[in-house]
C-alpha cells in the first residue's frame, strides 16, 4: 500500500516543477525559513539512513519552497536526483520508470538554470542514459548529449565522459551516422583529454581514475579497423609495427602485422614492410616435415 500511496506522491511532485524566478527560489528570505532548514536538515538525515521513503516527503516541501536551497550549493537538486533514481532502481512498471527518468532529467535541466556553472549538464545526462537508464533514449540521442558536452568542455572535459562517448561515437561511426571527418575529431578529442589527463594528475587519489579508464579508450578504438578509410598506414605501422619491433620473432606478432598491413594496403616497398615480411619467411613458416 505504502508503495502505491509513494507513487501518487511522485507523480504529484511532478506538477510542482516552477519556471522563472520560483524555479530558483532559496530559503534565505523566506518567513518559514527555519522550518524549511530543518526538513533539510531532516530529510537529508534520513537519506544518510538509506530512508528513501522519508527522505522524500521532506525533500518536497523543501523544493516545493526553495528548489534552490541556500542559493548557494545545489543540494535540493542533487537530493533529488538521488531520491528519485533510488525509485527508478525500485520501480518495476515500464511507465512509470520512464516517468522517473523524465523527472529526473528534468531536474538536471532545472539544476543548471539555477547553478549554470555547476558540472556540464549535457554531459551528465548522457552518461546516466547511458549507464543508469539504459533504453530510455537512443544512441543517436545520447551522441546528441555528449557532442555539445564536448563543444563546450573541450579539453576540460571530465574524466567520466570519456569511455561512454568514445562507445557511443565508435557504433555511430560504424553504423555510418557520424562522418569519419567529424568522428575523426572527437576522437582525436578523446585522446587529447586521456593523455592530459594522465600527464597532469597530482596524486595518486587524483590519478586514480584516469588509470581506470585508460585502458578503454585505446582498447575500442581498435574497432574502428573495421571501418573502411578511417585508418591510414600510419596508424597501422605506429600501432601493429611497433609491436613487431618489440617482439620481432614472435610469429603471432608478426603474422598480425603482416595481415593488419596488407589487408589495409600497406604493403608497398617500404623498408619496414620488407623487414617484416622477412621477419615473416624466417620465424613463419609452417613445419612440413615428414612423419615418422
Amino acid at each position: 500500500m505504502m508503495k502505491y500511496v509513494l507513487w501518487i506522491v511522485i507523480v504529484l511532485a511532478a506538477i510542482f516543477d516552477s519556471t522563472g524566478q520560483e524555479a530558483c527560489a532559496n530559503w534565505t528570505n523566506l518567513p518559514n525559513q527555519a522550518e524549511i532548514t530543518a526538513l533539510f536538515k531532516s530529510y537529508r538525515e534520513s537519506l544518510k539512513n538509506n530512508d528513501f521513503a522519508s527522505a522524500f516527503e521532506g525533500w518536497l516541501k523543501v523544493f516545493e519552497s526553495a528548489p534552490a536551497g541556500d542559493g548557494k550549493r545545489s543540494y535540493v537538486f542533487d537530493d533529488g536526483i538521488k531520491i528519485y533514481t533510488r525509485f527508478f532502481g525500485d520501480e518495476k512498471d515500464n511507465q512509470k520508470k520512464k516517468d522517473l527518468v523524465a523527472k529526473i532529467m528534468s531536474l538536471y535541466d532545472q539544476r543548471f538554470i539555477c547553478f549554470p556553472t555547476k558540472a556540464n549538464v549535457d554531459g551528465q545526462k548522457a552518461f546516466e542514459y547511458y549507464f543508469t537508464f539504459t533504453g530510455y533514449a537512443s544512441d543517436d540521442e545520447i551522441w546528441s548529449l555528449f557532442k555539445k558536452a564536448w563543444d563546450k568542455e573541450g579539453m576540460n572535459a571530465g574524466y567520466f565522459m570519456l569511455n561512454p562517448t568514445t562507445a557511443i561515437l565508435v557504433k555511430q561511426i560504424q553504423d555510418k551516422k557520424v562522418p569519419i571527418e567529424e568522428g575523426r575529431k572527437y576522437i582525436s578529442l578523446i585522446q587529447s583529454v586521456l593523455e592530459h589527463g594522465l600527464k597532469n594528475c597530482k596524486d595518486p587519489k587524483d590519478c586514480e581514475p584516469w588509470n581506470i579508464i585508460k585502458d578503454f579508450v585505446p582498447a575500442r578504438l581498435t574497432e574502428l579497423e573495421k571501418v573502411a578509410g578511417y585508418y591510414d598506414c600510419n596508424y597501422y605501422f605506429d600501432t601493429y609495427y611497433k609491436a613487431f619491433e618489440a617482439e620481432p620473432m614472435n610469429c603471432e606478432v608478426i603474422n598480425t602485422a603482416y595481415e593488419k598491413l596488407k589487408t589495409n594496403k600497406c604493403n608497398d616497398i617500404d623498408e619496414r614492410w620488407i623487414k617484416l615480411k622477412a621477419a615473416k619467411e624466417k620465424y613463419c613458416k609452417k613445419n612440413t616435415g615428414t612423419k615418422k
